[in-house]
């Protein structure tokens, strides 16, 4: 096979592994952004910032910020102080947590279904082999201004 024909096969699957993520979303009522701050705050129970999750997730600071207010408006989260005086570390609250267990732990459960499918070997050769891709594509990057 050539490499045209990997790549199609390969772009197609990320944008339906995209895609579940986004109908995941949808099914338990949330958006997008919100989906994966809670995702990140379920990974990161001590706190998060904004700009990690910013980094993390590729969203605008925008979207990440709306998502927040909404957040924090509905009770969700609340803001604490960071490490130093201008970063503030996302909590969940109580009403959060059990936003979370509505959402994020059901998505969790399915993911783990699909994993469960997998021997502990196809597991690690699909991260690793993701892994190797996308460290030789950030490596040729260059070639885009070339």
């Amino acid at each position: 096979m050539d490499n045209d024909k990997y790549l199609w096969l390969l772009n197609h699957r990320l944008k339906e592994n995209d895609d579940w993520y986004q109908q995941a979303a949808k099914l338990l009522g949330i958006s997008d952004s919100t989906f994966w701050i809670l995702y990140m705050l379920y990974d990161y129970p001590d706190g998060i910032t904004q700009s990690e999750i910013c980094s993390m997730s590729c969203f605008p600071k925008q979207t990440v910020n709306s998502s927040l207010k909404k957040l924090e408006t509905d009770g969700a989260i609340s803001l604490v102080p960071g490490n130093d005086a201008r970063s503030k570390k996302i909590m969940l609250t109580a009403a959060g947590k059990e936003l979370m267990d509505k959402t994020i732990v059901k998505a969790r459960h399915a993911e783990y279904a699909a994993l469960n499918g997998m021997t502990e070997d196809e597991k690690e050769a699909l991260v690793s082999t993701l892994d190797k891709f996308t460290r030789l594509l950030n490596e040729a990057t260059h070639l885009i201004n070339e």
